[in-house]
């Protein structure tokens, strides 16, 4: 899965946000706040990585659905286009909690490739993408203070080796 586009419209930390992602393979992100990379907690590091799995999977760290849209608004809505197995995929997900109603589009090559229900769409496109979203979540990123066990030189060289594989590190 070749991610190409992210929309975000009032999810969790975002008002209103745009990324092309076209050009990476991998990325660090790092929060900053007031200009200090030492304040990042509450940058909407983690609200980016779940807007993504938001979007594919209608799963999230947040307790309920409407928990996803931001405090104060209504609506919100997360766009994801993305190339796999050679075809242009996207993927619209909305969700209006005044009116407790959850939507979501499914295209494949510009087809619409919903299923009956959004239960039913979001099982199509997990089959299609044959990844779930446990495994998107336990791959993408590691939680908060996850990191520093997970890389310990003293205690974890295999963690380690694996953060620095994943992340080509060897290249720098």
């Amino acid at each position: 899965m070749l991610l190409k586009n992210l929309k975000i419209k009032n999810f969790a930390r975002f008002t209103d946000a745009e990324i092309n992602l076209q050009d990476y393979k991998k990325a660090l992100i790092v929060g900053i706040i007031n200009n200090d990379a030492g304040d990042s907690n509450g940058s909407g590091k983690t609200s980016l990585i779940d807007s993504i799995g938001w979007c594919v999977w209608g799963e999230s760290k947040a307790k309920t659905v409407d928990e996803n849209v931001k405090f104060g608004t209504r609506l919100c809505f997360v766009s994801l286009e993305f190339e796999h197995d050679g075809k242009e995929c996207s993927i619209v997900r909305t969700r209006d909690k005044e009116r407790g109603l959850s939507t979501v589009n499914f295209y494949i090559n510009g087809e619409l490739s919903n299923g009956k229900t959004v239960t039913d769409t979001n099982k199509k496109i997990t089959s299609f993408l044959r990844v779930d979203y446990s495994t998107y979540v336990n791959s993408v990123y590691l939680r908060q203070d996850d990191i520093f066990s997970f890389a310990d030189n003293g205690t974890n060289k295999e963690g380690r080796d694996i953060l620095e594989k994943v992340l080509s590190l060897e290249e720098y």
